[in-house]
């Protein structure tokens, strides 16, 4: 994985095996945060991560900072199509796939499609594969009987 990475005072970043980028992904994690990323995760073109704001912004009467910054967790096997932005407090289920352009800033669920500004949960119950489609001549089904053993592949579990 390839990225323009800053990371500020007490910081974390964690990345798991065999996890790539088209291109670099530019990511900051700030104010004693962490930013967690699983094995196997597949980032696109001009992907952003961020755990903070970059400039903290202050309510005017009380004088009380509303974007404190916070961690980011992206599960295993995610991939992060192009252009999508992940913000702070951010937590992405595993097998999920966040669409292009998306701006994600919540909680999501394993094996589902993430995806709009903001980013909400269009369909469940999806894997993908590392294949593209551009050299790949890919069949219109997968025999799942023959793919038991695909860890990956998980019916959605919704959050409580």
């Amino acid at each position: 994985m390839q990225g323009q990475w800053c990371l500020g005072v007490d910081c974390t970043i964690n990345i798991g095996s065999k996890t790539t980028s088209t291109n670099p992904v530019y990511i900051t994690v700030a104010e004693h945060t962490t930013l967690s990323i699983g094995e196997d995760c597949m980032f696109a073109t001009n992907n952003q991560i961020r755990t903070d704001d970059a400039h903290p912004i202050y309510d005017v009467h009380t004088g009380k900072r509303l974007n404190v910054s916070k961690d980011v967790t992206i599960g295993d096997r995610v991939w992060v199509a192009y252009g999508a932005t992940i913000w702070g407090g951010t937590k992405i289920g595993s097998g999920s796939i966040v669409g292009a352009f998306s701006v994600v800033k919540k909680h999501f669920p394993n094996n589902c499609v993430i995806a709009g500004v903001p980013a909400k949960v269009i369909r469940k119950d999806v894997f993908w594969e590392r294949n593209n489609v551009l050299y790949t001549d890919i069949d219109e089904g997968k025999d799942l009987a023959e793919m038991n053993h695909v860890t990956y592949i998980n019916s959605t579990v919704e959050l409580d």
